[in-house]
């Protein structure tokens, strides 16, 4: 059977991950998120993939494409502080190479202590910010913020009382 060009090309777009927690997964390069100075703690860590939890669950797994025990739980910011704002500098946005803000998703990191899972939080000082266009991501670390990096998820109003203090701007 001979493949035509276009399936060629498909073919050589998938992955084949293998992972600690998930098993080998296949992917395609399309769905790989550059992070080009890593996260926080992960310098060397650049390239991830964003995978369901399960469906109808609003949090995901970045799990790092190049080394198969590193996957963080993230959650989309807006999931759980629907104000919640942050200011992208210029540099910011030439990075992600953001047109504009409608381009990004902002998530935070998830910590889920194992003792009591109700006790979830969700770092709102560190968010990643992906260009969903470009697949560009960026963690950026908030300054002069009310946020806190061990924001409750569970709470009863779950941050939705707390006012956004962060705007943003270009600078």
């Amino acid at each position: 059977m001979q493949n035509t060009a276009e399936e060629k090309a498909q073919q050589s777009d998938i992955l084949h991950v293998e992972t600690s927690r998930f098993g080998k997964i296949q992917i395609t390069t399309g769905q790989i998120v550059t992070l080009p100075k890593g996260l926080v703690g992960f310098p060397q860590q650049k390239r991830f993939v964003l995978l369901s939890h399960r469906e109808d669950s609003p949090f995901l797994w970045l799990q790092s494409i190049d080394d198969p025990t590193l996957a963080f739980v993230v959650v989309l910011t807006a999931a759980v502080v629907p104000e919640y704002q942050i200011e992208l500098h210029e540099e910011d946005k030439q990075e992600l190479q953001l047109q504009d803000e409608g381009q990004c998703a902002v998530y935070g990191l998830v910590t889920i202590p194992r003792q009591d899972p109700t006790a979830m939080t969700i770092n709102l000082l560190g968010p990643i910010v992906i260009n969903t266009n470009k697949l560009l991501g960026k963690q950026l670390v908030l300054h002069n913020c009310c946020y806190s990096h061990r924001h409750p998820l569970l709470a009863p109003d779950n941050g939705r009382s707390q006012k956004a203090c962060c705007r943003i701007t270009a600078k």
